[in-house]
């Protein structure tokens, strides 16, 4: 899967426009120096938004911090349950923001490398307003950050392996045993989230080893894997999202559904964010049937 760049351009009055690119999975907007993109002025929350591109380029998915008190505005309306399209066009008080695509060959951006912080966007500081005053009057908003949320990865998929292909014939029965399996596996009936993970890795996997072998069928198979991760890419982020805003309202049943769906998808581990889902999945109880007539 190809990386995509993020282009943000942000506009505050009294300053000149400044324009952005990062190549994070993620890009997480606010006034907070822990962000990727950290906005000195008094009408932005501390973690505002966090923003991608979509696979294959072509629009941009922003999703709004859970309970602002300052929402973030796309025209008139606000912002709920996030926004999708090729540019968005995005304000929050008088400051505006435009997410879209990163275009190296015709639009000129600064950049912005991965976990550069507050220092990236020094030139867009008020002049007249000291951010460190900002932050700690802290009046318009004052939601914690995600906290353990973060320690959850941007993406359900690990790297990818290197695959070899030593002996083209055995190397495309095996491609097509992969696939055949995928597709089995998406066939059944209650596919839990975790399916679209394994079946995605499976259509990568046997898409590698055609191509490799020079076989015919190598990019609609490619093309089956690249829709399928996108897909539950899509998903991952959306139970990200309900597990985020679970918190924010201290919602237990939903904090445990969230929490058992995204281990679903990150499978089995001893690592902080499977330590953390699992604490929440416990602290629900068990998962309660319901009864049919």
């Amino acid at each position: 899967m190809t990386r995509n760049e993020l282009s943000v351009r942000v506009a505050v009055p009294g300053s000149r426009e400044a324009v952005y690119r990062f190549a994070e999975p993620v890009v997480r907007v606010g006034r907070s120096d822990a962000c990727h993109l950290s906005i000195c002025h008094e009408a932005v929350p501390r973690e505002l938004c966090r923003a991608w591109v979509e696979e294959g380029g072509g629009s941009v998915r922003v999703e709004e911090r859970p309970g602002l008190r300052n929402p973030l505005m796309k025209g008139k309306r606000p912002v709920r349950g996030g926004v999708a399209g090729p540019v968005l066009h995005l304000s929050i008080g008088p400051v505006s923001l435009v997410f879209e695509p990163a275009d190296p060959i015709h639009r000129p951006a600064s950049s912005a490398k991965p976990g550069l912080r507050r220092a990236a966007f020094a030139g867009l500081a008020l002049a007249t307003v000291a951010c460190a005053v900002l932050l700690a009057s802290d009046r318009l908003d004052r939601t914690p950050l995600s906290g353990p949320v973060d320690t959850l990865p941007a993406t359900p998929f690990a790297s990818p392996t290197r695959t070899s292909c030593p002996d083209v014939g055995e190397c495309v029965v095996e491609a097509r045993l992969s696939a055949s399996r995928a597709r089995e596996l998406l066939s059944r009936p209650g596919a839990t989230p975790g399916t679209g993970v394994a079946a995605t890795r499976l259509l990568r996997d046997a898409a590698t080893k055609l191509a490799l072998a020079g076989a015919s069928d190598a990019t609609d198979v490619a093309t089956q894997a690249d829709d399928l991760e996108r897909r539950t890419l899509a998903a991952y982020r959306r139970e990200v999202l309900a597990l985020e805003r679970a918190l924010e309202r201290g919602d237990e049943p939903a904090k445990g559904a969230a929490a058992r769906n995204l281990i679903e998808f990150l499978g089995a581990g001893d690592d902080p964010a499977r330590t953390f889902l699992s604490s929440l999945a416990r602290a629900a109880g068990p998962v309660r049937k319901e009864k049919r007539p």
